[in-house]
């Protein structure tokens, strides 16, 4: 028994990408509220966030890992690829490899948005850090526990 897929089964590429591009955006506004709490307010509960933030790191990190390699192949078959070849698919209507260059270019976008997620999320926990080596100091000076701008 053979079973297909129509177009609405699956998302769109442009539906997965506004999917990544959303959850991107939230952890961003996480990431702004976490550094405006530093600022306002240090302790447990701002270490706590900053470990959270280094699992997500290392969460994301393999991840990121694959999704660059992903990218590199993906960049050198695009080099490897002429346009002259791309010109001949379209006069000849190779719908076929016309699709498999379609899908490989997705492929690449879905892999930098993972690598640019994993890199968002180092800089958020290296935010953290800051804060919360911050806040350590000002403790230690007996000055205030809050982070400097």
């Amino acid at each position: 028994m053979t079973t297909t897929t129509s177009p609405t089964d699956t998302p769109s590429f442009s539906d997965r990408m506004q999917q990544h591009l959303t959850d991107l955006k939230a952890a961003v506004d996480r990431a702004l509220a976490d550094l405006q709490a530093a600022g306002a307010t240090a302790g447990a509960g701002l270490r706590a966030r900053r470990d959270e933030a280094r699992a997500a790191v290392d969460a994301r990190r393999r991840e990121a890992d694959q999704a660059t390699a992903r990218m590199r192949a993906a960049l050198d078959a695009k080099q490897a690829e002429a346009d002259t070849a791309v010109a001949a698919w379209k006069a000849k209507r190779d719908v076929q490899r016309l699709e498999h260059r379609a899908t490989q270019a997705e492929d690449y976008a879905s892999a930098a948005v993972v690598t640019a997620w994993a890199a968002f999320e180092e800089a958020n926990a290296a935010m953290l850090d800051a804060a919360v080596a911050r806040a350590d100091a000002d403790e230690a000076r007996g000055g205030p526990t809050t982070a400097r701008s």
